[in-house]
């Protein structure tokens, strides 16, 4: 099956490694522009270490290196709705708007039970990944009206589904998603704009192979939950991730909005 974004402008955010890179390195090789966000650091209670401006740095080199479109990299925290939307004027400016947005920034941390979490670490989670899934949208769709098949896409998580243990702030802000991916659809359908969700287990990455994600898998499994997938793959790869963004964004799905798609390894079939 061809995906063909040739010439589409795509806007992914957390865009400087892991999946967002791999969503990145696609779309350009698939002959879209590609604008990559990341937040250079600044994040206090991440219990690994984030993306740098370094990080972004070599990820604009590879975007650049897999197609033959523009690359765009700004540094740009999307808890910072005013950058953000700044950063997207200036895209759409140079550009000449926004064909696909994949809001895919996020953060992981865990405490021993939710009423333990610092509210620090709460919001710091929630703002990168409710309030920030919003700000990208937000600052995106007034870009998209207008062209023809214009979509947002949303990176959930098996999360976005059930309750998780030990992750009351992550799984929060995950189901928070659905609801506003859902209600943007409904609201975009007249304009001819989709939103859907890709939610993945969990992916070969900083975050999911940090010591600090075993940690809480371990706590998890101590008292009585399955950690594991149904089938018989520990981590799926990112780009496991990438093909359903991809095709979820694509012609292919023209019809489909207000969706989710579940790259779970049957996570949550249990």
């Amino acid at each position: 099956m061809v995906l063909s974004t040739d010439g589409w402008v795509v806007v992914v955010s957390g865009a400087a490694r892991g999946q967002g890179l791999s969503h990145a390195k696609a779309y350009a090789a698939d002959g879209a522009h590609v604008v990559l966000l990341d937040v250079p650091s600044g994040l206090a209670t991440v219990p690994y270490p984030v993306s740098d401006q370094d990080d972004l740095a070599a990820a604009h080199e590879e975007v650049d290196a897999a197609g033959t479109g523009t690359v765009l990299s700004y540094a740009a925290d999307v808890r910072d709705a005013d950058r953000v939307a700044e950063v997207l004027a200036d895209v759409a400016d140079r550009l000449g708007g926004v064909d696909v947005a994949v809001a895919n920034a996020g953060i992981f941390s865990f405490a021993p039970s939710t009423w333990e979490l610092p509210p620090e670490t709460w919001k710091e989670c929630s703002d990168t990944i409710l309030y920030g899934s919003w700000t990208l949208a937000r600052a995106a769709i007034p870009h998209m009206l207008g062209r023809a098949g214009a979509n947002l896409v949303f990176v959930g998580s098996v999360s976005a589904h059930k309750g998780i243990a030990a992750t009351g702030h992550y799984v929060a802000a995950k189901h928070g998603v659905v609801g506003l991916m859902k209600t943007l659809a409904v609201e975009l359908a007249p304009e001819g704009i989709r939103s859907n969700m890709i939610s993945p287990t969990a992916a070969r990455t900083v975050m999911a192979t940090s010591p600090a994600m075993a940690e809480c898998v371990r706590y998890q499994e101590d008292r009585g939950s399955n950690m594991s997938n149904l089938l018989a793959v520990d981590l799926i790869e990112p780009r496991d991730v990438t093909d359903a963004v991809l095709w979820i964004s694509s012609d292919h799905a023209r019809y489909v909005t207000g969706e989710v798609i579940k790259v779970d390894a049957g996570f949550t079939v249990r």
